[in-house]
């Protein structure tokens, strides 16, 4: 089941990539709930498949030019750590940033149930109870 939660998981980022929203909304549990990074300026937790579109609306619309690539996967059970490399230039200051992310996402039947974010793999791993 791990593997398969990470080949879903793989699939996800790239339909994200290709702008395929209906894609990811078809594999997330409708009453999925969405945790940004405790950093993270405003932080909060959204609910549902509107809050999913929401959350990636509010990461993503900050940026210009913006792209993910997949650094490291790994399943875990029920959960899958993803470390990605975020890159884009500020929509405000037009500078160029990069900036690491690391996911948990949490499946139930086959579907994401829950997605949280950290700033570090570290973290990730330790709320997916994991260690390097």
């Amino acid at each position: 089941m791990a593997q398969e939660n990470v080949e879903l998981m793989r699939a996800a980022y790239d339909a994200f990539g290709r702008g395929d929203m209906t894609f990811i909304l078809e594999r997330s549990d409708p009453d999925i709930e969405i945790a940004e990074a405790a950093l993270m300026p405003g932080a909060q937790t959204y609910h549902g498949h509107q809050g999913l579109l929401d959350a990636f609306d509010n990461w993503v619309g900050q940026w210009d030019d913006f792209s993910i690539e997949v650094e490291r996967m790994i399943g875990a059970g029920d959960r899958v750590v993803s470390l990605l490399h975020h890159r884009g230039r500020g929509k405000v200051s037009g500078a160029p940033v990069e900036v690491h992310v690391s996911n948990v996402h949490t499946f139930k039947d086959g579907k994401v149930i829950r997605w949280q974010m950290f700033a570090t793999w570290a973290e990730a791993l330790e709320a997916a109870g994991l260690r390097e």
